[in-house]
């Protein structure tokens, strides 16, 4: 079921920034998921398919920014910065609905998996340990596993098969990561980065919010207004008072 949600309001961009602004970034991309699905408690958003999570992400943003998505990368041979713009329906439209499981063969076993969520990655974070980290998330993914037909526990993966199923793991859920292929204008280096959609409309809410609040402070000291008072206000009437203030 596609989710139908308003854009956000100039107080609620001001609260989602305040109430993020300490969180980690798993902890943010769940907050923005909430805001996104009011009526779904975070544990549940917390076990959604990242993919999943970062759709709604991408619609609250697009409910309350537009689909136009201004971004930039730094060039890893010359430092030169680009600059670039991308859809976010275009990007939403990848995110075409995904099987609740798969299923990998390889030498005699068989494991049948789900996509990695939020909680998953949460769990191996806290190991510490790179390679601990990618077994724990594996581990988290395998709802069944078997050798030559007898059942095996998930932690007794041997490391190829945990690793062909990292491997599996990322392409089961193609929304949860977006490969950009960039090149730089100046010297015409070539190369990958991945697009993090909650960690993007993080860093934009959080720009338009400590805006907002610079307009806040400037019109209060022009005109006395309180901080709603303020918010409550069209951006072309915050802009218009700003005019005049200066």
């Amino acid at each position: 079921t596609r989710t139908v949600m308003r854009p956000l309001s100039a107080h609620e961009i001001v609260g989602v920034w305040e109430r993020g602004a300490a969180q980690a970034p798993l902890d943010r991309a769940l907050t923005l998921a909430e805001w996104a699905e009011p009526g779904l408690p975070r544990a549940a958003l917390a076990a959604l398919p990242l993919g999943e999570r970062d759709r709604r992400v991408l619609l609250l943003r697009t409910r309350t920014l537009g689909p136009a998505l201004d971004a930039y990368a730094e060039c890893p041979r010359c430092a030169e910065r680009l600059t670039f713009r991308l859809d976010a329906d275009g990007l939403l439209a990848r995110t075409a609905a995904q099987a609740d499981d798969d299923t990998f063969e390889a030498d005699g076993w068989t494991v049948r998996y789900r996509a990695v969520t939020t909680l998953d990655l949460a769990g191996a974070l806290a190991s510490g340990d790179a390679r601990e980290a990618r077994r724990a998330l594996v581990g988290a993914c395998v709802l069944a596993a078997t050798r030559d037909g007898a059942p095996v526990r998930a932690d007794v993966l041997p490391e190829p098969i945990a690793g062909r199923l990292a491997e599996r793991l990322a392409a089961c859920d193609p929304a949860a990561e977006f490969a950009l292929d960039l090149t730089c204008p100046a010297c015409d280096a070539r190369w990958t980065t991945v697009l993090d959609i909650a960690s993007f409309v993080w860093d934009e809410f959080a720009a338009l919010a400590r805006r907002l609040l610079r307009e806040v402070h400037a019109l209060a000291r022009a005109y006395g207004w309180r901080e709603d008072d303020v918010l409550a206000l069209s951006a072309a009437r915050r802009a218009f008072y700003l005019d005049l203030a200066a």
